[in-house]
């Protein structure tokens, strides 16, 4: 259900809130023809919705595509994802490792099955357990964006922010000390991809679609 690794795989998981805010300014990379105080209100905007997204978000659903790089090796998925906080996740796996499997965090358990008639055959494991890790050992606790934008948040003065035709892009490092580009819709601030960088090397993108918040999920959908 879980094959271990292999070249060019395919694969895993892709992010409970820390709501306290720093008072503090954000690092500024200006648009042309901005001003400071344009792009200081830009990121007050920015900050109160990336906060507001943190705190009052209950559940939501969105669809990942998922790419990791680690030496010669590649994973690629594409899942549906369901969220009902970071200890309550469920990925519906459509292409790469485990595609027509469904693996479900729960606390600190994964349980993962195949979709089908054979749904009944579950397995589990720790969610730090390596069967379950993605290609660069990342762990269903850290699947999509709530844990990035509570990250970004907790450093909000080490952040850098410009603009660019794909939306609003914040840079920093994140808790490995790798460079990290988070996209932002320019519409409603919602993340829409993410890419991290080692020594200046792209080795792992997310890209989020059809993001709804606060959808009722059956209980159901978790177990």
């Amino acid at each position: 259900m879980f094959p271990s690794s292999q070249k060019k795989r395919s694969s895993g998981p892709a992010t409970v809130f820390l709501a306290a805010l720093l008072g503090v300014s954000i690092a500024v990379v200006l648009p042309a023809g901005s001003t400071a105080e344009e792009s200081t209100e830009s990121n007050k905007r920015i900050r109160l919705a990336l906060d507001d997204l943190v705190a009052k978000s209950r559940s939501a659903t969105w669809f990942q595509r998922t790419w990791e790089r680690k030496g010669d090796e590649e994973e690629r998925t594409e899942s549906d994802a369901y969220w009902a906080g970071q200890d309550r996740i469920r990925l519906d796996i459509h292409e790469g490792r485990g595609a027509g499997s469904t693996a479900i965090l729960r606390g600190n358990k994964v349980t993962g099955f195949k979709r089908g008639w054979l749904s009944f055959a579950k397995m589990s494991f720790d969610v730090d357990a390596e069967r379950v890790l993605s290609l660069r050992g990342h762990s269903m606790a850290k699947a999509g964006f709530f844990d990035d934008c509570s990250y970004v948040l907790e450093h909000w003065d080490e952040i850098e922010s410009k603009t660019d035709s794909a939306g609003v892009v914040l840079r920093y490092r994140n808790a490995a000390g790798n460079r990290t580009d988070l996209w932002l819709d320019l519409d409603n601030f919602v993340p829409m991809r993410m890419e991290v960088r080692v020594n200046e090397t792209v080795v792992a993108r997310t890209a989020y679609e059809r993001v709804v918040l606060n959808p009722l999920l059956d209980d159901d959908l978790f177990e």
